[in-house]
């Protein structure tokens, strides 16, 4: 079961749109943005270009919580 925290930091993945870097989570989310990204691996991934986006068990994840 994921905390508040990891959902929250899921959500801001879902609403950068497409747009987001791994830095940019990690700069949004200090001072734990660096803990957060080790713990959502398999939720969140980064794309060719750079940008990260939420895996299939990241929106399952979201969608759980309604």
């Amino acid at each position: 079961m994921l905390s508040l925290p990891e959902i929250r930091a899921l959500q801001f993945v879902k609403n950068s749109g497409g747009y987001a870097t791994k830095e940019n989570f990690i700069d949004d989310h200090e001072p734990v943005g660096e803990w957060l990204w080790r713990d959502l691996a398999g939720y969140i991934e980064v794309n060719y270009d750079g940008k990260i986006f939420l895996t299939k068990a990241g929106h399952d994840a979201l969608s759980e919580k309604g």
